[in-house]
């Protein structure tokens, strides 16, 4: 059976400290599509929100309260992993629809204390944003530290190229908590055959991709749709198509 494919938009590459050390690159997506919808339920509350008395000391914030905080003039679904504020008198946030974490001032919250239909969705949906792993592909082997870490320009390269992006992917497997995915662009693109190529990555240990009925039934589709004029290409080029994807995948 193949595995079910998703629509994944990648909301954040983490390129915390913590998330790069390893080999394994983390990044957070929205999978039901509903990332755009509360952002639309926040834009028309933002009124509401805005007139409300924000907290006026660290206590009167509930860290196990959804709360919801101002970020660059958009409104943002929060949550308070520590109730602690730095010597600026920031506290941490942590964003449950695009996993990011910020630092902010506490006249930026607010809490959802607000009647109404669209105040009530904003409270009862889930966390939008799922932490994933990109399959297929790991950084290079660094001899002078002797691990495997994610260098500043392939960084660079994730948080440009693919974030805020709308990906295909198709899951492989779990590493410990988190799904590995293999990710495709709009024109069914590997991801990690660009890393390769563009020499900011390298491929995972390998396994086969297509298995011997995904062959199967790539050859019977493919025969299905040759010219009856040309048989003796139908082998060749289905051929071609099953080596250009039997990429290494075993994504650790």
């Amino acid at each position: 059976m193949s595995a079910a494919r998703m629509l994944i938009n990648v909301t954040h590459i983490d390129d915390s400290i913590c998330g790069r050390q390893g080999p394994c690159l983390y990044f957070w997506g929205s999978k039901n599509g509903l990332y755009l919808t509360m952002e639309l339920y926040l834009e028309s509350l933002s009124k509401d929100l805005k007139s409300k008395v924000p907290p006026m000391i660290l206590n009167d914030v509930d860290r196990n309260e959804l709360c919801c905080v101002l970020i660059n003039q958009r409104w943002h679904r929060a949550t308070v992993p520590e109730l602690k504020l730095n010597h600026i008198e920031f506290v941490e946030i942590f964003c449950i629809d695009n996993g990011k974490t910020h630092m902010v001032p506490l006249n930026c919250f607010r809490t959802l204390d607000i009647p109404g239909y669209v105040a009530g969705k904003i409270r009862d949906c889930p966390p939008l944003a799922t932490k994933f792993i990109l399959a297929d592909v790991v950084p290079s082997f660094a001899l002078e530290t002797h691990t495997r870490q994610w260098s500043d320009l392939a960084m660079m390269l994730f948080k440009n190229q693919v974030e805020n992006e709308i990906w295909k992917a198709i899951p492989i497997g779990m590493h410990g908590e988190h799904q590995g995915v293999r990710l495709f662009d709009a024109n069914n693109k590997l991801l990690a055959s660009a890393v390769i190529q563009q020499g900011l990555g390298v491929a995972a240990q390998s396994f086969q991709v297509l298995t011997q009925s995904n062959q199967n039934q790539l050859l019977s589709l493919h025969n299905q749709k040759c010219s009856t004029t040309n048989p003796t290409g139908t082998f060749s080029h289905v051929w071609d198509m099953y080596c250009s994807t039997k990429v290494a995948l075993r994504f650790y």
